[in-house]
């Protein structure tokens, strides 16, 4: 299982993160792996809008609403910035 959290906060919003969010959807159905993708906040780097997270190789039981914690180590979360449309693919 792969957990994507795009960032809607406003700013990652103005700087396209609502572009990505119906093309990570897509991939998503797409693919052969399960996905869980969430729409979060604002982490306070704006300047690196619109941000992507991805976290890999996590059983459905850590998936659940809040049983996922950033401190993780054994799956860490890796950030993409300044993600553009034609990025999704290849992430």
């Amino acid at each position: 299982m792969i957990e994507l959290r795009l960032f809607r906060g406003s700013c990652g919003d103005a700087a396209g993160a609502d572009q990505l969010w119906p093309l990570l959807t897509q991939a998503a159905q797409e693919s052969n792996q399960q996905y869980c993708l969430k729409a979060v906040g604002c982490v306070g780097l704006c300047y690196l809008e619109p941000l992507l997270a991805v976290r890999e190789n996590l059983n459905e039981a850590r998936m659940l609403p809040g049983s996922v914690m950033d401190d993780d180590f054994e799956h860490p979360l890796l950030l993409y910035g300044k993600v553009k449309p034609e990025d999704v693919a290849s992430i």
